[in-house]
C-alpha cells in the first residue's frame, strides 16, 4: 500500500520534480562572479600555426560528457577558443591533401588515425582573481616544435602579463623541454619579445597620432574663435599643437608607469603632469597669459582623452 502511494505521488508530481532537475541542471553550468574580483582575459596562440608545410592545424573541442562540439582551423593571428569554459580544446595537425577530402567539421579526428594528437592540454579561458592582484591580461604563445609518426609536439615558448596598477608588462620566454621560463628585464631581448617591443611601439605612435590631431583640431578652433584676436599665424599653431605632445606622450607611456602606482593614481598622476607641462611649453610657443596657457593645455587634453575613450568603446563593441 506504502508503495502504491508513493507511485502515485511520483506521477503526480512528476512535472514539479522535471523542473526541479532542469533548474539545476541550468544552475550547474551558470558562472558566479566572486565578490571583489575582476576578470582576467587570457589569449592562447599558435605562431607558426600556418607555417607547417604539408600539416594544417586542427583545434577538437570537446564538451565535460565528452562529446564532440565542433572543429576549427587554427589561425596564427587568433585566440584560441574552446567556448565553455569546462570545454577541453585539443589540438591535432592533418595533412592539408587528406584534409581536403574529409569535411573539417563532421569528421572525429581525435579518432583518425591520421591525425597527430597533441598530448599538452591548453587552458584558453580567463579567470576571475581578488581586486588585490592587480594582473588584467595574460598573453601565451605557443609554437610547433615538431611532428613524430605518432604526435604533435607544441611548447610554451612566451608569455606576457600585463597589469591594471601601470607597472610594466612582464615578459617570460621558454625554451623547448624546459618548464622554468626566463624573465626578460632588458639587454638583448629575443625575436618573440622584440616583436611586442616593435608592437608596444606601434601602438605608441598610432596614440601619439590621435593626439596629435585631436589636439591639434581643438587649438586651430579655439584660436579661430575664443582666442582670435591674438592673431597668431597658423606655423606656430601647428607648432604648438604638435611638440607638447611629442615631448609630454613618451613620458606618460614609459616613464611614469614604473612609479605611479595603481592604476587610478597613474591615470590621475599622469593627466596632470602632462596638462601642467604643455601648458607650459604652450605657453613659451604661444607667449600666452599662463592662465590662458593652462586653459588651452586642459582642453586639448580632456578632448584627446575623451576622444581615446570614444574610441575604445567602439573598437570593444
Amino acid at each position: 500500500m506504502l508503495s502504491k502511494l508513493l507511485f502515485n505521488s511520483l506521477k503526480c508530481n512528476g512535472s514539479f520534480f522535471a523542473f526541479i532537475f532542469i533548474f539545476l541542471s541550468g544552475r550547474g553550468v551558470c558562472d558566479i562572479i566572486p565578490e571583489n574580483s575582476h576578470y582576467v582575459n587570457r589569449c592562447v596562440k599558435i605562431m607558426n600555426a600556418g607555417a607547417l608545410g604539408d600539416y594544417t592545424l586542427l583545434g577538437c573541442i570537446k564538451s565535460p560528457m565528452n562529446q564532440q562540439l565542433s572543429n576549427v582551423v587554427i589561425n596564427s593571428d587568433a585566440c584560441l577558443e574552446a567556448g565553455y569554459k569546462f570545454n577541453v580544446l585539443y589540438v591535432v595537425a592533418v595533412k592539408s591533401a587528406y584534409l581536403s577530402g574529409k569535411g573539417v567539421d563532421t569528421t572525429n579526428w581525435l579518432m583518425d588515425k591520421n591525425a597527430l594528437k597533441c598530448p599538452l592540454i591548453m587552458t584558453t579561458e580567463g579567470y576571475y582573481t581578488g581586486y588585490d592582484d592587480p594582473v588584467s591580461s595574460v598573453e601565451e604563445l605557443y609554437k610547433v616544435q615538431g611532428v613524430t609518426d605518432t604526435s604533435l609536439l607544441l611548447y610554451k615558448c612566451l608569455e606576457t602579463i600585463k597589469y591594471l596598477d601601470g607597472r610594466p608588462a612582464q615578459i617570460t620566454e621558454y625554451e623547448p623541454g624546459k618548464a622554468q621560463g626566463k624573465l626578460i628585464s632588458g639587454g638583448k631581448v629575443s625575436a618573440w619579445a622584440g616583436k611586442y617591443l616593435q608592437n608596444r611601439l606601434q601602438d605608441f605612435f598610432l596614440a601619439l597620432t590621435q593626439t596629435v590631431f585631436v589636439e591639434l583640431c581643438i587649438l586651430l578652433l579655439l584660436f579661430k574663435t575664443r582666442f582670435k584676436t591674438n592673431g597668431f599665424n597658423i606655423p606656430r599653431l601647428l607648432l604648438a599643437g604638435t611638440l607638447p605632445s611629442v615631448c609630454t606622450l613618451p613620458v606618460l607611456w614609459f616613464v611614469l608607469p614604473a612609479f605611479l602606482h595603481p592604476a587610478w593614481l597613474y591615470m590621475l598622476g599622469g593627466e596632470i603632469f602632462v596638462i601642467l607641462m604643455e601648458g607650459v611649453l604652450i605657453k613659451q610657443l604661444l607667449t600666452l597669459e599662463l592662465r590662458k596657457a593652462m586653459l588651452v593645455s586642459l582642453l586639448c587634453n580632456a578632448g584627446s582623452f575623451f576622444t581615446g575613450l570614444l574610441i575604445t568603446f567602439i573598437v570593444n563593441l
